[in-house]
């Protein structure tokens, strides 16, 4: 049980590293371009553009969390995006079919997560099951694949080293 705390923290260490270097990563490519980072915007509340556009009944449902501005405590704005983004996706899930422009949407709010430091978990088929970093939903019957993810039913979401959500997963048992 020792190792897998050990290897849990190493895993997320990891994940927190990576992070850093994507950005590193970018900033590198914008200097070699020749180009600079680009500046916050100007506006007032430059994350309000983020969610311009959206269907009446996601905004409607988002309208609590849009009416404030984000917290300026870098963890607490992490958790502010993330109750975000929860809500998102159970829209997605119950009434998004026929919302044409989720997909573009979906990447600038990615970004802005990425911008607040949350790191997302998405396990995939086949992974062991870490009882840490996910949560167990539901099982499959398959012995010969027991204790591997069957598939990523909501995805995880690590700031800074600490999990805020662990993954939901369908697992083989």
């Amino acid at each position: 049980m020792e190792f897998e705390q050990e290897f849990t923290a190493f895993r997320l260490t990891v994940l927190r590293e990576l992070a850093g270097l994507r950005q590193e990563v970018r900033e590198l490519r914008l200097a070699l371009q020749g180009q600079t980072p680009p500046a916050e915007p100007r506006s007032e509340a430059p994350w309000r553009d983020v969610f311009r556009g959206l269907p009446a009944s996601l905004e409607k449902r988002l309208e609590p969390l849009l009416a404030q501005n984000p917290p300026d405590q870098p963890k607490l704005r992490a958790q502010w995006l993330l109750e975000i983004s929860e809500n998102v996706e159970d829209f997605l899930r119950y009434e998004g079919d026929d919302w044409s422009e989720s997909a573009p949407f979906l990447e600038r709010l990615r970004e802005l997560e990425e911008r607040c430091g949350l790191e997302r978990l998405t396990p995939q088929e086949g992974d062991a099951v870490d009882h840490q970093l996910h949560l167990i939903l539901q099982s499959v019957p398959n012995p010969e694949r027991r204790d591997q993810v069957a598939r990523c039913a909501r995805p995880g979401f690590i700031y800074a080293g600490e999990m805020l959500r662990r993954a939901e997963v369908v697992v083989f048992l």
